[in-house]
């Protein structure tokens, strides 16, 4: 149902300035006005998602239509419907085809939708500068196609288009909350699409009487498969079936066309029927068409005649049965085959039979004359820059070698027409060096005694080699200082014609050329000469893009491009490892890593571009060899792309596996944020930054940033606590993914004791013979106070071996408790290796040579209250030679809550002591947390 909005009038196709430039209107026909707030319009694959009453692009916000008012959705920007300020302005694409537009109110109840099945109910693109929206009906809600180009936006649909032959063009009375496409599954139809019976002959006259053919019509706006219908005929009386066709496999009917079954013995029909079997019909037959079983199926369509009393008629028969020659014909009216479900109303006599056709002539003298040529229709091939002509000759001519029709194929230019060719046969081949542009042909017949055919009329749209260019200031630059891009999209590569087998080709971009200057060809020498020769045209617009070796072409008007993305091999092919002056023209291999490239702007325009400036762009080939060049057009891009149209942006995809862990074990614990690398469709990865926001919880305000190119950061908190995390990736203009988030919970340690901010050292020599050869061994201990419970995550002491020492020592380091002296009751030791531990200056001032040794506890060991010892001592040491293993100890008590106690160990004693070294400390520091 239709209470409140409908989804009014669509451009899917653009307008006649640029595809890109989409529209959908929306009306109101409540009666009151109506609050749009938290409605939705969303299309079938996703693409749009509109939320009424959130913010577009301009934060300019209408929520409400008016009472039969109109409301006007416009895509990327207020552009694309000049002139008319659009309610609201959004971002995605419509398709062209296998789309939908569906409307929710704000309590997600389907007020309204359309769907392409696979194509639009309406609207007309088959001509870039004619293109006609799709809008509803004015006394109804089914579609039609506009009779205005670009539509009535914001204004009452037109009545609809008529096609120069008088038929309507692109009519579809599918409603549209109601998708009659079929359904299926591995090719298997689960609900049948309407079929219409179109046309029946049963005779052909005597000798001819196996000339019966069967025409079915297919009225919707979709192709059918006809896999599992069946058609069936009944005698007068007949209550079971006969099969004429049963279809088990894939066979379609085109959207709004016929397909044609005819008794195989019908050798003569023209045009050639689709299926033959050697089934016939008769007087008073009926024939329906099934979806199902024969007797039990579904009757899509069915027509009886004459004196048919069986279940196939519908209403009443068509009371006459055909004679010689004769169809029985659905009427066509109001630009419809009518179905009203009476064979005796909707059928009607047609002398003249036409299968596969509304209409034919078949007057004697209408070999060529009577009739236009059929099926005229051009392909494009992309492959061989050519366009396909193909036809079929008129209906009723028969070809015979009296009767030759000759074909003159005209091209039309707007009011001009120029004869191109002649010729006896149905196809014709014209290469073609203009794109982005529709063709226009005509073709008559005419047979040697003068007569003409009808003429028919074909066209065609030619893409550009492009997908889209856009021309537009750079929005980083300034408007007094303002710089220009051009980006370029395209689908695959190299995307430009290789009409030549060649090694490179060139884009030349023109300024306002209606008829760009672009030579066909130029024999200019070198390979270089030949660049260098063309990046200086007057009439082309100067560009600036990084080439092989990554330096500036800053004053070409080419941009040449390889036709591989192999450029070592190349060049090393092209040029044998000689390239000379060759590579400051050819642009960077990095800048296709996408089917996209931007490109800097380097004209000294005269005045800034306005959107009614235009570029127009000429594509050339390079034939070469080391001695020679020469530069053949390839095409002309007839395409005016405007200025001042940004490409729709494309922000770099959202960053992927984002971690963020906590390193204790570090003297300054850190975070280490990690992500998989992103990637941009639009703009170079190597272009992308990351952003990451970090901030502790529940102190937002106090948020700090880290900006760089790498997928990995290294942060150190400021305190302890749970941190939140938000990492996006950005473009070079600030397009930005969405975000994505992690926290991590830092626990940072307290100094508890530090003595390592001294800079004033002596030493302490421990292990081997000393100076005066005693041979006294020694360690060392340092003594620390805990006041209050504690758990001890790391220790630093500074350690060194002597600067002379031919044979270096290890250390063991033990932590100890006694209410006195060191004991041997160890509560936790780390060694070292000899080679672990530096040399150590024993003349130089200062610590130098010391090294900070820092003893981390994975499981923080907890100790209660008390004095407790670091003990120092040699491990792996030798027995012999100069003294060893040095500590460093200050002249004064830096630490007054322990001191520092050397073990004295007489060579020839087995007991050692221990002494007080005179008020010193070592250097040492600990870290932990106080226990509450």
């Amino acid at each position: 149902s239709h209470q409140k909005v409908i989804i009014n009038e669509v451009a899917w196709m653009g307008t006649s300035h640029s595809a890109n430039d989409e529209w959908i209107e929306l009306k109101n026909i409540s009666g009151n006005e109506i609050d749009l707030t938290n409605w939705q319009l969303i299309d079938l694959k996703g693409d749009i998602k509109i939320i009424f009453g959130g913010e577009d692009k301009r934060e300019v916000i209408n929520k409400k239509i008016k009472t039969n008012g109109f409301y006007l959705l416009e895509r990327t920007d207020d552009n694309s419907v000049p002139n008319i300020t659009a309610d609201f302005v959004y971002s995605g694409t419509l398709s062209n085809a296998n789309e939908g537009l569906r409307l929710f109110d704000n309590n997600c109840n389907l007020i309204d939708e359309v769907l392409a099945n696979p194509d639009w109910p309406a609207g007309e693109n088959t001509s870039a500068a004619e293109r006609k929206t799709m809008e509803r009906d004015l006394n109804g809600f089914n579609w039609h196609t506009s009779n205005k180009i670009d539509g009535t936006p914001k204004a009452e649909n037109t009545t609809g288009y008529v096609s120069s032959n008088g038929s309507s063009a692109s009519t579809n009375n599918q409603q549209p909350t109601t998708n009659n496409q079929q359904q299926t599954n591995n090719n298997q139809q689960t609900s049948p699409a309407k079929i219409l019976i179109n046309e029946i002959q049963i005779t052909g006259g005597a000798g001819k009487t196996e000339n019966d053919f069967i025409e079915l019509y297919n009225p919707n706006n979709f192709q059918v498969n006809l896999n599992g219908y069946r058609l069936v005929k009944r005698t007068k009386t007949g209550t079971s079936d006969t099969n004429i066709k049963s279809w088990t496999s894939d066979s379609y009917i085109p959207a709004n066309g016929y397909y044609l079954w005819a008794n195989s013995g019908y050798t003569d029909i023209s045009p050639a029927p689709d299926i033959t079997t050697a089934a016939t019909i008769s007087d008073n037959n009926g024939v329906a068409i099934r979806f199902g079983p024969a007797d039990t199926g579904t009757i899509i369509d069915s027509v009886g005649w004459g004196e048919a009393q069986n279940a196939f008629i519908e209403s009443l028969p068509f009371p006459i049965n055909p004679s010689a020659n004769q169809s029985i014909q659905r009427k066509f009216q109001n630009n419809t085959f009518i179905d009203t479900d009476n064979n005796a109303s909707d059928f009607e006599i047609q002398n003249c039979p036409s299968p596969k056709a509304q209409f034919f002539n078949c007057s004697p003298n209408a070999s060529a004359n009577a009739n236009a040529i059929q099926n005229f229709n051009i392909a494009y091939s992309s492959t061989t820059m050519e366009l396909i002509l193909n036809w079929q000759p008129p209906l009723n001519y028969q070809n015979s070698s009296t009767d030759t029709l000759t074909y003159y194929i005209s091209e039309i230019n707007g009011t001009t027409s120029t004869l191109i060719a002649t010729t006896t046969l149905t196809s014709f081949r014209k290469s073609i060096n203009e794109v982005g542009r529709d063709y226009v042909f005509s073709i008559q017949g005419f047979n040697q005694n003068g007569y003409s055919s009808a003429t028919s009329t074909a066209s065609t749209t030619v893409p550009s080699f492009l997908t889209g260019l856009y021309f537009y200031q750079d929005p980083r630059s300034s408007s007094s200082s303002p710089k220009y891009l051009i980006d370029l999209y395209y689908d695959h590569y190299p995307f430009i014609f290789q009409k030549y087998n060649s090694k490179l080709t060139g884009l030349v971009f023109y300024l306002n050329q209606e008829s760009p200057p672009a030579p066909e060809s130029l024999n200019l020498g070198s390979l270089s000469s030949c660049l260098y020769s063309y990046a200086n045209i007057p009439e082309a617009v100067k560009i600036y893009y990084p080439n092989y070796s990554f330096y500036y072409n800053s004053s070409g008007n080419i941009l040449v491009l390889p036709n591989t993305l192999n450029p070592p091999e190349l060049y090393d092919r092209l040029y044998g490892g000689l390239p000379g002056g060759v590579y400051q023209y050819i642009i960077n291999r990095n800048q296709l890593e996408d089917n996209h490239l931007r490109i800097e702007v380097r004209e000294d325009f005269a005045s800034m571009p306005t959107s009614q400036d235009y570029l127009k762009i000429a594509f050339y080939s390079y034939t070469t060899d080391r001695a020679s060049c020469e530069q053949i057009l390839v095409a002309i891009d007839k395409t005016k792309y405007y200025f001042g149209k940004t490409p729709p942006p494309q922000p770099p995809t959202t960053p992927t596996n984002f971690q963020v862990a906590f390193q204790p074990e570090s003297e300054n614990p850190y975070f280490i944020a990690s992500w998989s690398t992103s990637t941009d469709l639009d703009s170079l990865d190597s272009e992308i930054k990351y952003q990451l926001d970090y901030w502790l919880e529940n102190n937002q305000t106090n948020k700090k940033q880290w900006i760089g190119q790498q997928n990995s950061n290294q942060i150190t908190p400021s305190s302890s606590g749970n941190y939140i995390f938000e990492l996006k990736a950005c473009d070079e203009f600030n397009s930005c993914s969405e975000s994505v988030s992690a926290s991590s919970t830092a626990l940072i340690p307290a100094i508890l004791v530090d003595t390592t901010n001294s800079s004033n050292w002596n030493s302490i020599s421990l292990g081997g013979r000393d100076s005066f050869g005693e041979n006294i061994v020694r360690k060392i201990a340092q003594k620390f106070n805990l006041p209050q419970a504690t758990k001890i995550t790391s220790i630093t002491i500074g350690l060194a071996n002597c600067w002379d020492c031919r044979n270096p020592s290890g250390a063991r380091i033990s932590l100890t408790t006694e209410s006195a002296l060191p004991s041997e009751q160890e509560i936790i030791s780390f060694s070292l290796r000899p080679e672990e531990i530096p040399g150590y200056n024993t003349w130089a001032y200062g610590n130098k040579g010391v090294k900070d040794f820092t003893f981390f506890i994975t499981q923080p060991l907890e100790l209660t209250t008390g004095d407790y010892f670091i003990v120092v001592e040699p491990e792996n040491s030798p027995t012999s030679g100069f003294w060893n293993l040095v500590v460093p100890s200050s002249g004064n008590d830096l630490y007054q809550k322990g001191d520092l106690y050397v073990y004295n160990q007489p060579i020839n004693q087995q007991i050692g002591q221990w002494i007080n070294y005179g008020g010193s400390d070592t250097y040492f520091r600990l870290k932990g947390f106080l226990i509450e």
